[in-house]
């Protein structure tokens, strides 16, 4: 999703939400700011996820090949950590 369409979507979004609490007799106050900032740290957790699992799978591979050395990378604490981080996004 580019910016632009997550832009739209929110403002999509604010309108349907402002319209239902008017329709509910609510005040909005604070809480479209924490959703929409809720949605935003979404969006930047699921990006940095995929950086991660691109950057460890390189990482991976490039050991693997064997040009920079023969180790297992599957027992360094980075791949270890980053592995779990990914496993537990999954569930």
């Amino acid at each position: 999703m580019t910016d632009e369409q997550e832009g739209h979507d929110l403002r999509i979004f604010k309108e349907r939400y402002l319209a239902a609490c008017e329709a509910a007799g609510h005040k909005t106050g604070n809480a479209f700011t924490l959703i929409v900032t809720v949605r935003k740290l979404i969006a930047r957790a699921e990006k940095a996820e995929n950086a991660l699992d691109g950057l460890l799978e390189r990482y991976v591979g490039l050991v693997n090949c064997g040009d920079c050395g023969f180790w297992d990378p599957e027992k360094e604490p980075c791949v270890i950590a980053a592995r779990e981080v990914l496993a537990r996004d999954a569930k």
